[in-house]
Formats: structure tokens, C-alpha cells, sequence
């Protein structure tokens, strides 16, 4: 008798059940079939930045916005420090 370690069988008492019952080796368990994942059409996905005009758009953008969110940023801090409620240690 071999035992074998993976999951591909199954245990070695499976193993034993299913030689005597059917006299031959076992063959695997339909369960343990790997599935076949469907492949997607090529350029089915659209590429969000493409182009470089795209890119530098974008970047100039998320710059844009992270300057706001600083400014915006650089007055609640200055509002805190005149409420006296900004203790930043």
C-alpha cells in the first residue's frame, strides 16, 4: 500500500475501501478537479491611462486635490490653535 500525503485521493482508509470494493486502483475524486477559470477577451479591459496626455491629466489632478486637502488642512489647524484645542504632542 502507498501512502500518499496530498489531498488527491483521499485518506489511506478511503484508499483501502475503494481497492477491495472494486478490485482496481482508485482514480480521483471528481470534488478534487481543479476548475477551469474562463479566459477574458483580450482588450476587453480599458486601460484608464493610456495615452500620456492621460497621465499628466490625472496626476495634475490628484496634485490638485492634495493641495486643496493641505490648505484645507492649514486652516483647521490654525482654527485650533486660536480655540486653543491643538496639542500636537
Amino acid at each position: 500500500v502507498t501512502v500518499s500525503y496530498s489531498n488527491a485521493i483521499g485518506s489511506q482508509v478511503e484508499l483501502e475501501e475503494t481497492k477491495h470494493a472494486t478490485g482496481n486502483t482508485p482514480t480521483r475524486r471528481k470534488g478534487n478537479m481543479r476548475s477551469r477559470k474562463k479566459k477574458e477577451a483580450v482588450g476587453s479591459k480599458e486601460l484608464p491611462d493610456f495615452y500620456r496626455f492621460q497621465r499628466r491629466e490625472n496626476k495634475k489632478r490628484s496634485l490638485e486635490e492634495l493641495r486643496a486637502q493641505f490648505e484645507e488642512d492649514l486652516k483647521r489647524v490654525k482654527r485650533m490653535k486660536e480655540e486653543r484645542h491643538y496639542r500636537p504632542f
